[in-house]
């Protein structure tokens, strides 16, 4: 069963459904309703606070509130996802990590990119919140805790319930022009 509360706020830019509509909708999950996927740079969780300059990686950041703590997106003055951000094979999941991958070997040619898997059907712990927002998700944490500590908590939770794929091996099997499109989560909940 899948638990969702909607919330409205005003469109996201750039997304013409949203834009017609004039709202955004953001669900709580307490399953995973699609297989989705999260790029990082090795199988541990390497969540990081945004680098002063703007030379992170942003699929890799999280806003710390004023008290160091990383907090759900809800409970930031302006709506995000804060924490560790998935999506299923899609357009935009294709074109954003492409990005990530390419910029991971910039900083570091020795790195081996992974992506984190989470099966459709997956149980959200009580510790966690899932949000979704289109085809974008975020594993938040509930209640809020220090940044390294949700790091160490996603670990755990991805050695139990994850699978690990070498992001190489993945882009090789799984082309962009195969991808599926945002605006159709018929067909992507159904991967």
């Amino acid at each position: 069963m899948f638990i969702t509360r909607l919330l409205s706020f005003g469109p996201r830019r750039g997304h013409p459904r949203n834009l017609k509509r004039n709202i955004a909708s953001i669900s709580i999950l307490t399953r995973v309703p699609a297989t989705i996927y999260r790029l990082q740079q090795g199988p541990r969780s390497n969540l990081l606070a945004p680098h002063p300059e703007g030379e992170g990686i942003p699929i890799d950041e999280v806003q710390l509130d004023r008290d160091g703590l990383v907090k759900t997106g809800l409970s930031l003055k302006e709506p995000l996802f804060n924490g560790a951000i998935f999506m299923p094979n899609t357009h935009l999941m294709q074109e954003l990590t492409r990005d990530a991958f390419d910029a991971y070997f910039e900083q570091d040619e020795s790195c081996k990119p992974i992506f984190v898997r989470l099966a459709k059907g997956t149980m959200v712990p009580e510790s966690l919140q899932l949000l979704q927002q289109d085809s974008q998700f975020a594993l938040q944490p509930v209640p809020p805790r220090r940044l390294a500590e949700l790091n160490e908590y996603l670990d755990e939770f991805y050695s139990a319930y994850a699978t690990i794929i070498d992001a190489g091996d993945w882009y090789q099997k799984n082309a962009f022009a195969d991808a599926t499109p945002d605006e159709e989560p018929h067909i992507w909940t159904e991967l």
